[in-house]
């Protein structure tokens, strides 16, 4: 028996110490290649849609898998300086071409609508799981220069994508331009509110323990300074062009608009143990709720 483990000893040290080092080897052969593809699908318009998707998945496992041993901003030490370099850069590429799959464009014959918005959305859920809360800056960027801007009609789904991205990202520098940026009554054009409703709706995927108290309550104290009255007119039952406008307005942001609300202001509820759920009510909440010192504006004390 003793001679058995003798004899085994040797491999066994032989796949302690050869085995993961071939395996990392591998792991980041694998890795490269994977990137190489994407890159290579990205580079031509011919690519098909679900070859891009394929890409794009893959890699994302990649991705993750290097996240378990070093992600952007840790300081902990590799002991394979080389290795961490490495991993490092490799993943600042994947990130350019996240980016570059979010932004991809290829018009219909009419020019009227992209074509990649499947691919748009993968990436924007990549990026969102990334890890990595600073992309939010790539996004918006991208979002203004190139979105916002597109002569196209830009699909809800990809807003909502994108939007949804930013929220899983939970940056709250990335929530102040959002609540700076898409809290308004602008009711045209149209795209101006498909930008908003996508915007409100992603308001309440923030997580809130992250938000800092003083920016729920100027956030809260915008939606419930503007969007009462809002409600308001919409509820006349009068055919008025001008009451209708403003109805259907209302019918879209209505959720957003006040699931947010409830969100910032950790859900208040009347006597009953229902939560508020008009503006109105939520207003007249804020009201007695306004001294930004007190709860629920306050944020937990630090750990010691």
């Amino acid at each position: 028996m003793l001679r058995r483990l003798a004899l085994l000893l040797p491999f066994a040290l032989f796949v302690a110490l050869v085995v993961p080092a071939h395996a990392e080897a591998g792991d980041r052969q694998v890795a490269q290649a994977r990137l190489d593809r994407l890159k290579k699908e990205l580079s031509t318009s011919k690519s098909r849609s679900a070859d891009l998707l394929g890409a794009l998945d893959a890699v994302e496992e990649s991705y993750r898998g290097l996240a378990k041993t070093g992600s952007p901003g840790t300081a902990t030490p590799e002991p394979d300086a080389d290795l961490e370099k490495w991993r490092q850069k490799w993943r600042k590429g994947a990130e350019k071409l996240y980016l570059k799959a979010f932004a991809l464009t290829k018009l219909d014959r009419r020019k009227e609508q992209n074509l990649r918005v499947d691919v748009n959305v993968r990436a924007a859920a990549i990026l969102g799981r990334s890890g990595h809360p600073k992309l939010w800056k790539d996004v918006k960027r991208i979002l203004e220069t190139r979105v916002f801007k597109a002569r196209y009609e830009v699909s809800q789904r990809f807003l909502e994508s994108a939007f949804d991205a930013l929220a899983a990202l939970g940056d709250p520098d990335a929530l102040a331009w959002m609540a700076d940026a898409f809290i308004h009554t602008n009711s045209s054009p149209r795209k101006v509110v498909d930008r908003l409703v996508a915007a409100q709706q992603a308001f309440a995927r923030f997580p809130v323990e992250k938000v800092p108290g003083k920016l729920r309550y100027v956030i809260v104290k915008k939606l419930v300074k503007l969007y009462p009255a809002t409600e308001s007119v919409a509820r006349q039952s009068r055919n008025d062009p001008g009451i209708q406008s403003v109805r259907r307005f209302w019918d879209r942001i209505r959720i957003g608009a006040i699931r947010a609300t409830q969100h910032f202001s950790q859900t208040p509820r009347n006597e009953n143990g229902e939560a508020l759920a008009t503006m109105q009510e939520l207003s007249v909440w804020f009201r007695a709720h306004k001294r930004v010192q007190r709860a629920p504006w306050t944020d937990p004390a630090p750990h010691e």
